[in-house]
This record gives C-alpha cells, structure tokens and sequence, in this order.
C-alpha cells in the first residue's frame, strides 16, 4: 500500500507541474521574449525526457516514475506546439497542433506500450476530427449534410476503436470505456432534431438499432455490467430528449394524453420483463444488469408521466400559479402516498408512482409557501428509508439539492457561497450520522439498513464535493478579501487527503471520485477568471515541485520505493500502465530518442517558417472585427473577423457571377483569393486567382471555405491575460505578411 501511495504522490506532483506550465504560457507573460518562452518550453520537454531516461539508467527501482516522466515530456511536447501558435497566432484550437501532437503520442504509445500514452493519443484523436470538421466549435456555421458526414464518421471510427478493444486487438480498457461512451454522446447529438432536421429520420432510426443491438450484445454475449449502465444511461437520455422534442413540435391536450398512456404502457413493460426475469435462474451479475434497465424504465415513464399529467391540468383548468398547492398535495396523495401503499406487492408500479408523486411535488414547491417545503423534506425522508432502489434514491438526492439551493438562496442567504456551505454541512451531517453505530440498530432488516447507510453516504459524499467545488467558482469580490482563494485552497487540501486516505483504506468509491474531482480541479481552473492564470501557474508549479521533492525525500529517507523492479522478466508487458518494463531498453532507446529528434525538427520548421514569412513576407493592411474568447491550452485570444472573410455588399455580385459563391463552394475547398487596396490602402477582396497577372500591390492569399465565410488562418491574434477587451476596444486594423506562396502571418495589430 505504501508503494501505491508513493507513485499517487509522484501522478499528482507531476500533473501539478505540467498544469502549471500550460497555465504559466497560456497567461502569454511579457516578461519572457518570444526566444525565451520558447527556448524555455523545448527545455522543460527535454528536461522531462531527460529525467525519464535518467531514472531508467540509475535507478531501478523507479521505472514507474521514468514512465511517468516520459509521458509527462509528451505532454510537454503539446504545449510546446501551442506556444509556436500563441507568438506566431497560428489558429487557435488548430487540428494541426492536436494532429501533430496525436502523431508522435500514439508513436510513443505504440513503442511503450503505456496505457496513459493510449489515453492520451485517442484524446487528441477525438480533438483533432472535432477541430478538423469544426474548426470554430460551433456546428451553426454548417449544413445539415456537412454535420451528418463529419458526426458519422466520427461514430464509425469510435465505433471501430471500441470492436478493436472488445477483440483484443487493442488491449485497453480505458479506450473501450472511453470511445464507448463518446460514441453514445455522438449518437445522441446525432439524432436531435435540432442539429439535424433533413435527416431527423434517418439519425433516430440508426440510433434506435444502435442502442438496441448494444442492449442485445451486453445482455446475452458479453455480460458487462458497467456497458449495460452506460447504454441505459444513454437510452434514458435519448428518450427523454425525444419527449421534450415531441412537446417542442407537438404541444397540446391530445400529446399530452397520447404520452400519459405511453408513460402507463412503459410501466406494464418494466412489470412484465421483471416477471419473466424472476422465473428465470440469473446470475448475480445479469440480476444487477437487469435492475439498471428497470430503474431507466422507472425514470423515463415518471418524468414523462409527471410533465404531461401536470401540462394538461394546467392547460384544461388553469395556470400552474394558481393551482401549484393542487399539484403538490396530488404528487403527495394522489401518487406518493399510493405508491408507498402498493410497493411492497410491486415495486415497479409502487416505486414509479413515488417518482411521479415527488417530481410532481417538487416541481410544485417553486409556487408554494415554505411550510410545505417542510413537509415534502420529510416524506422524502421516508422514502430514503423505504425505498429499495438506489436509482429511485439517487433521483430524490437530485430533487433535494435542486430544491434546496432555490430555497436557501431565495429565501434566505442571497449568497451562493452560503447556500452551498449550507448544503455542504447538511450533507456532511448525513455522512457522519450513517457512519454512527446506533443508526437503525434495532432494525429487524439488516440488509436494507446498509443498503440505505451506503446508498445516503454515497450520495452524501459525492454532493460534497460538487458543492465544495462549486463553492470554488463563486466571486467573493464584494464580501471579505481573499474569500474566493481560502475555498480554493481548503478545496485543494480536502480533495488531496480524501485520495490519499482513499488509496490507503483501498476504498475505491471515494477514490474514483475524489480523482475526477482533482482533476477536474485543475481543468476547470483554467477557465476561472476570479484568479489570474500567472499566479495559478506559479502556485502550481511550486506545489508540484514541493511534492515531488518532499516524497523522493521520504521514500529515501524511510527505504520506500515507487515499485518493486521485477528486471528478470524480460518479456513484462506493459498494456495495463503499471508493469515493470523497461521502456528505455534495447531497440525502444533508439525509438524513442528518434521521436523525441523528431519533435525538435518539428518545432524548428514551425519556428523557422513563421520567422521567414514575418522576415521576408509581404505587408498588407487588413479591417477587421474581434471578439475575446479563451484558447484550450493558448490562452486569451481575439477571433479577428476580417472584411476579406464575407464578400462586401459592393463584391456581392461579382462573387456569385463568377463563382455562384453559396452554391458552388464544398465545405473545406482551398481557395486563392486576389486582394487589392482600397482608396485608404486596406487590401479587400478582388476576384479569385486563376494564374492572371497581378498588378505591383496586388497579392494572392490562401483560404478555405468554411460555412459562411472564407478562414486564412489568421483568425487569432493572442493577448496578455487580461487584455482582450481592451485590444477589441483599440484594434481596427491588422496588419500581414504574405509569404510567396499566399500564406499569411499576422504582424501585429493597430487602431490606425
């Protein structure tokens, strides 16, 4: 256990660092010079290389960190290519940069056989396809059949890494899992109407035989408890969204009856599927897959159920205003009370008329006085203790802590600090009372007592941490100074032991999710504008330093090593992330330093051909519109929107004359472009280029067409932290240099 904690140490140490980096040239910092950021990053990749090599050659007890170190150089790798973009303003988010770093991730992967380095290559993967068909985030910019090719090849290709996986022939699980699920996500945007109108039909019919041959293949070939969860997630999703569709495009009484009988047939289907289950002899496994697809049944056919009962009382007698206290004691009565009654003869029908009875009760609470509030807390009590399904409970949690934010913060705090320290304290209660020994004690059914203890100290400790973690995003600005940093800090602290005590007591619930919640700590902190992305990075790095440190410190002070070398086996594979190989060995050596020259080559081309086109390239002048967003690894950066982007009302014309500009264009065509100066020297579109004779201050620039506009490849211009609305206020102009190929760097920008 003690090995575990050191190599924990040394994963969060190590991600300190390298979150550090991003942070530290993301904040774009004029103190360094453009030589020396970059001098600086190529040196923290070959440091971590270095290093990775090193405790290979002197220290065979470390070959754990030496893994760790190469992929934290890869990574070192990536910022180094978004740092070329952010001083030359390449393209920010580009595929190139996820496409090149892809490349020499998945090389090293297949060289190392790391599963980090697998983890890794198919993220950048998923970046560069997104980045490649959608190089500005959004779809709104692309037709329906544009959209639909690019989303289904994505599909295809998750759909083919996860069959890849299930075979063996890749050996990872955290891909399949992975590709698995986006897969499921793709799918389900896929199929909404509201991306894909023209082929709503189509989309919805081949992910209804998608979730169908998944449900078919994980129930009756290949048992999987966790595929058969996430398909009945994904299924639950996609009827829910349907429904919500259906009430978009078909609203009124007779949708409203059709889908209350729909909701009713749902809950005889779950009746008889657990009938004809229970005269089977199951497996344990296949009995706990089975309740995932009752409760996806139980949830859908009560939200459905709920919303349209409650839609068509209020539109056949009233607004919901006037009759909300209606609702609530029906939910109550009507429903809850019923279900109770009746669960123990049937659970599925009993458990989905407590759903309807606390949706319908909870929706009513927004129009009703707080005393009822009181009482509807209580008979959720009731319910946690009564109701056997975690999955029903777990949407009662869900209910409570909705209904408890709006409560607290409209009626008394006003604060959303307090309110989530309110709920985190509620919460924490909760937790210590299913940790006491005299809960239930006298209870005659001892199973159903720990299956509530664990369901409400689960819930409770997850609802912890997302509140605490919310609490970390909340501006303090106008309350005590420092506010905001002392939630961060006590965040950071908490997170960190709950994983170390997690990983010493082997409790793998908490692990997993004090883990997601660490990272996605440091993820999301990029995006928090309460704290200066400079000063994150220096903490960051520090502490990170401090930790690697302080632990090879203790590990050689007390004789305790990151791994045990197990060096007589030569044929150690090294799939699942945590065997002995020796990475550095043999032929690999010469591989691995092969790609690692290869990534210098790289950098330096990049470098040298934007020196060249900045060096040497044309000057022309450019109107232009920004706006201030923030880049995924860059940093702050204005999206400049040129005049040359959108044929001008005075071009209009000419473009569709020549070229039938909306019509003949294909998504991703390459286009040379003619651009001639105006009346005040500001060169605006002229005519395509076809190899006619230009005049002296004409130029030919290269672009592609994307949706609504032409891209050149100068759309970022990236800023000190900080600086973008100011640089929008100020900058009317750019200006850029045009290589004798027509490719475009941008020099710099200027009011005049």
């Amino acid at each position: 256990m003690k090995v575990k904690l050191i190599q924990l140490a040394y994963i969060l140490g190590i991600a300190l660092i390298l979150a550090g980096l991003i942070y530290f040239f993301a904040a774009n910092w004029q103190g360094f010079t453009k030589a020396t950021k970059l001098v600086l990053s190529v040196g923290v990749m070959l440091l971590f290389y270095g290093l990775s090599y090193g405790f290979y050659k002197l220290f065979s007890e470390h070959q754990f960190l030496s893994r760790l170190l190469l992929f934290a150089g890869c990574v070192a790798f990536g910022i180094s290519i978004a740092l070329v973009g952010q001083i030359y303003n390449s393209h920010a988010n580009s595929y190139i940069v996820f496409l090149t770093w892809f490349i020499v991730a998945l090389l090293l992967s297949i060289v190392t056989r790391y599963q980090p380095l697998y983890v890794l290559s198919y993220t950048l993967a998923m970046l560069t396809f997104w980045s490649y068909f959608f190089p500005e985030g959004s779809l709104s910019a692309f037709d329906d059949s544009y959209i639909f090719l690019a989303i289904s090849l994505m599909i295809v290709i998750n759909i083919l890494i996860f069959l890849a996986t299930e075979k063996k022939l890749l050996v990872s699980q955290h891909i399949k899992l992975l590709s698995y699920m986006l897969g499921h996500a793709l799918a389900l945007l896929f199929s909404m109407r509201f991306f894909l109108e023209t082929y709503f039909f189509l989309t919805n019919s081949l992910y209804v035989l998608l979730l169908a041959a998944c449900f078919y293949y994980f129930f009756t070939i290949a048992q999987q408890k966790t595929y058969i969860t996430v398909t009945g997630i994904a299924a639950t999703a996609y009827a829910i969204i349907k429904y919500i569709e259906l009430l978009s495009v078909h609203f009124g009484p007779p949708v409203f009856i059709a889908t209350i009988v729909l909701a009713g047939a749902i809950v005889y289907i779950n009746v008889l599927i657990v009938k004809r289950l229970k005269a089977k002899v199951i497996s344990t496994s296949y009995s706990s897959s089975k309740n995932v697809i009752t409760i996806m049944l139980t949830i859908v056919a009560s939200i459905v159920a709920t919303v349209s009962l409650m839609l068509l009382i209020s539109d056949t007698i009233g607004n919901f205003q006037r009759i909300a206290l209606v609702f609530f004691f029906l939910g109550l009565i009507g429903f809850l009370l019923t279900g109770l009654l009746i669960n123990k003869r049937n659970e599925i029908i009993g458990g989905t008329l407590m759903c309807i009875g606390y949706l319908m009760s909870s929706i009513a609470l927004l129009e009703i006085a707080d005393i009822f509030f009181a009482i509807w807390l209580v008979l959720v009590f009731v319910g946690l203790i009564t109701i056997s399904s975690n999955g029903i409970r777990m949407l009662l949690y869900i209910l409570v802590h909705i209904a408890l934010t709006i409560k607290l913060y409209a009626d008394l705090f006003r604060e959303f600090d307090l309110v989530f320290i309110s709920i985190i304290v509620i919460n924490l209660v909760a937790i210590l009372i299913t940790k006491s020994r005299l809960v239930m004690k006298n209870s005659n059914s001892q199973s159903l007592t720990e299956s509530i203890k664990s369901s409400v100290y689960r819930n409770s400790f997850f609802y912890v941490l997302l509140f605490f973690f919310m609490l970390t995003f909340v501006d303090t600005s106008g309350q005590l100074m420092g506010l905001n940093l002392i939630y961060n800090i006590l965040f950071f602290i908490l997170i960190t032991a709950l994983l170390f005590w997690a990983k010493n007591k082997d409790e793998v619930y908490e692990f997993r999710i004090s883990l997601g919640f660490w990272f996605a700590f440091l993820f999301y902190k990029y995006y928090d504008l309460i704290w200066q992305l400079l000063h994150k990075s220096i903490a960051m790095i520090v502490l990170g330093v401090i930790v690697v440190v302080a632990v090879n410190w203790i590990e050689r002070k007390y004789s305790l090593k990151a791994e045990t070398p197990d060096t007589d086996n030569p044929n150690t594979d090294a799939s699942d992330g945590k065997s002995q190989v020796m990475i550095w060995s043999g032929v690999n050596k010469k591989l691995i330093i092969s790609l690692i020259i290869l990534q210098l080559l790289f950098l330096g081309v990049q470098i040298a051909v934007s020196e060249h086109a900045l060096a040497n390239g044309q000057q022309i002048k450019l109107q232009l519109e920004p706006v201030d967003p923030r880049s995924l690894m860059q940093g702050d950066y204005v999206i400049l929107n040129y005049t040359i982007s959108q044929p001008t009302a005075e071009r209009e014309r000419q473009w569709e004359r020549e070229q039938q500009w909306d019509k003949d264009f294909r998504h991703g065509q390459r286009l040379r472009i003619v651009l001639a100066p105006d009346e005040d020297g500001v060169h605006q579109y002229k005519e395509l280029y076809a190899g006619q004779q230009l005049a002296v201050d004409e130029v030919v620039i290269n672009g592609t067409y994307r949706g609504w506009r032409v891209l050149y490849g100068i759309e970022t211009y990236f800023v000190p932290e900080g600086t973008g609305l100011e640089v929008e206020r100020a900058a009317n102009y750019a200006y850029v240099r045009i290589s004798s190929r027509g490719n475009a760097i941008i020099e710099r920008l200027s009011e005049d």
